[in-house]
């Protein structure tokens, strides 16, 4: 009994960085909404400079509340499952995906304006995926299997045309977590 109160509490500490990101996004919201709307423009804009400062937030903003509601729960759940590798794989996969994929949406994608946390969550899905396949240990297959089972649906939407949602951000995020699950020192 004493040793699930011990890794329940771990756990939950694990969960703390993922709760506090969506914290974070709900608050920024909220003042984007007292604000009328002016932290919308601070995303990413490939390839012009203000552009490049949006690398600092496109996973914490999101075009309105419709947009933020639709990525918490994807959010919460994904940073849970990956808080079961350890506050250290959640903060470093995240930061992976947070800066890489802000910079190769400035590089290369298209023109607009990139922002949002559905990067993040097909990231964690492409990380959660490709580390059970590369490390095949249990415990790493029935965590891709409960991702895949809850979100597997997502992948259709890599291949989704929608000039209204960032493509490009769930792609690079995904090969991103995919790429980021051979490394070690991420795991």
């Amino acid at each position: 009994m004493n040793a699930i109160k011990k890794t329940g509490r771990a756990y939950f500490d694990q969960l703390k960085w993922g709760l506090g990101a969506l914290a974070l996004m709900w608050c920024l919201a909220v003042l984007d909404f007292v604000t009328r709307g002016s932290l919308d423009t601070h995303g990413v804009i490939p390839r012009t400079e203000i552009g490049l400062l949006g690398i600092l937030w496109w996973p914490w903003l999101h075009a309105g509340f419709v947009h933020l509601i639709g990525n918490s729960i994807p959010f919460l759940g994904m940073s849970m499952l990956l808080a079961a590798f350890g506050r250290g794989v959640l903060i470093k996969v995240s930061l992976v995906l947070w800066f890489g994929g802000g910079i190769l949406l400035w590089l290369a994608a298209r023109p607009g304006n990139h922002l949002g946390a559905s990067g993040l969550v097909f990231g964690y899905l492409g990380y959660l995926l490709f580390r059970a396949i590369s490390e095949r240990k249990l415990s790493s297959i029935l965590i891709a299997v409960v991702a895949a089972a809850l979100y597997g649906g997502l992948l259709l939407q890599l291949v989704r045309i929608d000039p209204s949602i960032s493509m490009e951000a769930h792609i690079y995020c995904f090969v991103l977590g995919a790429f980021a699950a051979s490394f070690k020192a991420l795991r």
